[in-house]
């Protein structure tokens, strides 16, 4: 979604016109609760009668409907499919509000030069991101650790456990099935994790990114 997004928000900027309606554009998945986003994917993955199935039928890349919420394999990519067909537009605005913060002055010292386009992306654009690129990654995989709603209701976790997460396992065990000290310990343990990683890795790279 980091990578995607960061195309999406060049391009865009790069566009002559239009840059407001496709901040529209890109705001309305967001505006979406990731329970509706769930529901809507189930019925457009749904193997009777799926829109996905369809297209894929109609353009010759499959020769019968698949299960797409039936298979292991195939949960866990429909639901990584899913939530990057939500969040990449948000990334996408992000870095698009990061590219228009660039100073115009280091583009025309680059095009002075003698510098193209995969040039000023190279040595312009990509240096003056890096710390949007930093902290678009760190939110999105802060968003990827809280998971919760887009699985709950697109596959609840299955088939079997194919698309368990920790905070469905927490819910199943610690709510739905009583028991509270298992939830209590696994939460605990899940927030110790995601303390250590914040201070052992996040705070390292953010100032290493400043530094540079």
């Amino acid at each position: 979604m980091t990578f995607i997004g960061l195309f999406i928000g060049v391009f865009i900027n790069s566009l002559g016109f239009g840059q407001g309606f496709a901040k529209s554009v890109l705001l309305i998945p967001w505006a979406i609760s990731l329970t509706a986003w769930g529901l809507l994917a189930q019925i457009a993955l749904s193997q009777q009668f799926g829109v996905v199935n369809d297209l894929l039928l109609s353009f010759g890349f499959i020769q019968s409907r698949l299960s797409w919420l039936g298979d292991p394999v195939m949960a866990r990519a429909s639901v990584i499919l899913a939530r990057i067909f939500r969040d990449v537009w948000f990334s996408g605005l992000l870095f698009l509000a990061a590219c228009q913060l660039i100073p115009v002055e280091l583009y025309e010292e680059s095009r002075v030069a003698g510098a193209g386009i995969i040039q000023n992306f190279i040595y312009v654009t990509l240096p003056s991101l890096r710390p949007t690129m930093l902290f678009v990654g760190t939110i999105l995989f802060i968003f990827s650790l809280q998971e919760f709603d887009l699985i709950f209701s697109l596959t609840g976790g299955g088939p079997g456990f194919a698309t368990e997460v920790a905070s469905l396992n927490i819910y199943r065990h610690g709510i739905r099935y009583g028991n509270y000290e298992y939830g209590i310990a696994v939460s605990t343990i899940w927030s110790l994790f995601i303390s250590a990683f914040v201070v052992t890795i996040f705070a390292p790279l953010q100032r290493r990114v400043i530094e540079q």
